[in-house]
């Protein structure tokens, strides 16, 4: 065996891999899917279905297996999104951003903005404004 050839079924220090196909990767974790309760699934339990953070990622690198890792991924990103519109919480939240999801508001002002901007916050508004 060449070491200098990069073949598919084979990483690249020679050791075969654990599923020699897409298509036996993507059976092993539907049957993660499958066995576990919605709001139970997690990346980590992918990862931990496959073999291991490492080879879950290196997976995701490879011809072929990219796809069914990005759609395992998705899964679980919907899981915490319908999660969220449910229960709400901090952790969905959190995990939806490790997702790539922002909470970030973009706001463009357009027209003249010269002139004094004057910023009332409600401590300081009326009838009551805080003593100091």
């Amino acid at each position: 065996m060449s070491y200098e050839r990069y073949d598919s079924d084979f990483k690249k220090d020679g050791r075969p891999l654990k599923y020699s196909s897409p298509e036996e990767l993507a059976a092993k974790i539907e049957e993660y899917i499958q066995d576990t309760p919605d709001k139970e699934l997690t990346v980590t339990g992918l990862c931990l279905a496959v073999g291991s953070r490492s080879s879950f990622y290196d997976y995701a690198e490879r011809d072929g297996y990219g796809d069914v890792i990005r759609w395992a991924q998705l899964y679980v990103e919907n899981s915490y999104e319908r999660s969220l519109r449910v229960n709400g919480g901090a952790g969905n939240i959190f995990a939806l951003k490790n997702f790539g999801w922002k909470d970030k508001q973009d706001i463009a002002y357009t027209g003249n903005l010269s002139g004094a901007v004057v910023i009332v916050t409600p401590e300081y508004v009326g009838d009551n404004a805080k003593d100091d």
